[in-house]
């Protein structure tokens, strides 16, 4: 059965972007994300997506979910789908062969597919982020802690659902 896992990072106020990038660029904060959703499928907006190189991220299957119009097509390994599609997309990706997807963001992606969260990964930044404009939603309620691990300043902390 395929686990959906939301990974982030976010700063002390819940921040993780701002005029539709990254608040931070931290080595190892980037190399945990790389060694975890490296070989999987990777699910995010457009916005997202939008931020990152033209190719999408490396060794991985992007999935991005846009609702602007004429979006959805397919360029090799990169599915573009609207929004009206997230049910059908979430039942194809539990059929299929993944063992895990990864929801990687942004705000919007992660609130509408908190119900489909088996776990969270979530990395905690040490500062506030005034210039942030988008930020993770409170999902706490319905996660218990597993793990936290603190390692040059940074705060690992593992979730799965109750």
């Amino acid at each position: 059965m395929t686990r959906f896992i939301a990974i982030a990072a976010m700063g002390a106020e819940r921040e993780i972007g701002g005029d539709g990038q990254m608040l931070w660029h931290n080595a190892a904060e980037l190399q945990h994300f790389k060694d975890l959703t490296e070989g999987h499928t990777v699910v995010m907006g457009r916005k997202t997506f939008e931020s990152l190189p033209k190719s999408g991220l490396p060794n991985r299957k992007n999935v991005v979910i846009t609702s602007k119009k004429g979006s959805v097509s397919v360029e090799g390994d990169i599915l573009l789908w609207h929004p009206d599609l997230l049910d059908l997309l979430k039942t194809t990706l539990s059929r299929g062969d993944e063992e895990i997807v990864w929801i990687i963001g942004g705000g919007q992606l992660y609130t509408s597919t908190l119900s489909w969260w088996d776990e969270v990964i979530l990395t905690k930044m040490p500062d506030s982020y005034p210039l942030a404009d988008t930020f993770f939603p409170e999902f706490e309620q319905d996660f218990i802690l597993e793990k936290e691990n603190e390692i040059d300043g940074l705060t690992y902390c593992y979730y799965r659902r109750k």
